[in-house]
């Protein structure tokens, strides 16, 4: 037996059918990553997706964790690598503790690689001269300006190397500004 459906009544089913899969295509949808923690005073810290740039030049910490970042010239909180802080700095002092630093973006930790050896960065200048670099992974960042060096608080002793490992053993990364 065959029943007839009249062109209201299959209107009337695909009408039914297109909000059912409206409906499903809205619970399925993704939605941007949000973060959500309880920050030290209780309430609930919500992250905009992607994370907030930190202010170039700042040294940061959480309030629960001893490691130190700094924030680039991107905006991006790099974790200065423990043992190496003071071939960057010459205190603690400056170091803001930041509630919710897991809502900052973060970048690639601030190291370098020498060889087979990973290590911290570090202030360097080559022997012939003037330029003072931060070596940044395999890159050599120019210190643009002395402005720059106290906007991020680099007052470390400079290391002075021989400008060919300087200069070869290093890519020319983008300025440091």
């Amino acid at each position: 037996m065959r029943i007839r459906t009249t062109a209201r009544g299959r209107r009337a089913r695909i009408s039914v059918l297109a909000a059912l899969l409206s409906v499903a295509v809205v619970v399925l949808a993704p939605t941007p990553a949000v973060a959500s923690r309880t920050d030290s005073a209780g309430a609930a810290a919500i992250c905009p997706p992607g994370g907030y740039p930190g202010q170039p030049g700042m040294r940061v910490k959480s309030p629960d964790s001893a490691r130190v970042y700094l924030v680039d010239p991107d905006g991006y909180r790099r974790w200065i690598v423990s043992g190496y802080y003071f071939d960057l700095f010459s205190s603690w002092d400056g170091i803001r503790t930041i509630p919710d630093l897991h809502c900052m973006r973060a970048g690639a930790d601030l190291m370098t690689a020498f060889g087979t050896e990973v290590m911290g960065s570090f202030l360097v200048k080559g022997h012939l001269t003037a330029h003072v670099y931060i070596t940044d992974g395999p890159y050599r960042r120019w210190i643009t300006s002395e402005e720059t060096r106290k906007k991020y608080q680099f007052n470390a002793p400079i290391q002075v190397w021989d400008q060919n490992v300087l200069m070869h053993g290093y890519l020319p990364g983008p300025d440091w500004t």
